[in-house]
């Protein structure tokens, strides 16, 4: 999925959800492009039957806030996703008052290791190899 995805998730005053298929990565760190000045993203991450990973649950997840191109999901107790990696797993989404343009598994850094439709600071192709110049908007 491209990071800097012109479409977007969209949710007004009434929380919505956006449960993806089944997919496998194979970094650490789970970072959304989203905006949501006045409501709040979680993500929860669920198994391949569809039951919650405990340590990955919606309460666990720390609520985001803010308008940012890149900022890095955390769950209570500072796990990472290493444990999941290569397993087929979905991940839900929870918003409110807000959109969600695009997320992506990649390493502490942030690096997607994919497209970027726009280019931009810091890249020196239309791939986000490296995290040069990509810091979250503040």
């Amino acid at each position: 999925m491209r990071r800097d995805g012109f479409a977007s998730m969209d949710a007004g005053d009434v929380q919505s959800s956006l449960t993806t298929k089944l997919l496998k990565f194979s970094g650490a760190n789970l970072f959304v492009n989203f905006e949501s000045q006045r409501g709040g993203l979680q993500v929860e991450v669920m198994d391949e039957q569809g039951k919650v990973i405990e340590e990955f649950s919606r309460d666990k997840c720390l609520p985001l806030v803010g308008d940012s191109a890149k900022l890095m999901v955390r769950w209570r107790g500072g796990k990472d996703l290493s444990s999941l990696a290569g397993k087929p797993v979905r991940l839900r989404f929870y918003l409110t008052k807000g959109s969600l343009y695009s997320f992506w598994v990649g390493d502490a850094k942030g690096a997607s290791n994919g497209y970027v439709g726009a280019g931009g600071p810091g890249f020196i192709n239309n791939q986000d190899k490296v995290n040069s110049g990509n810091e979250p908007l503040k």
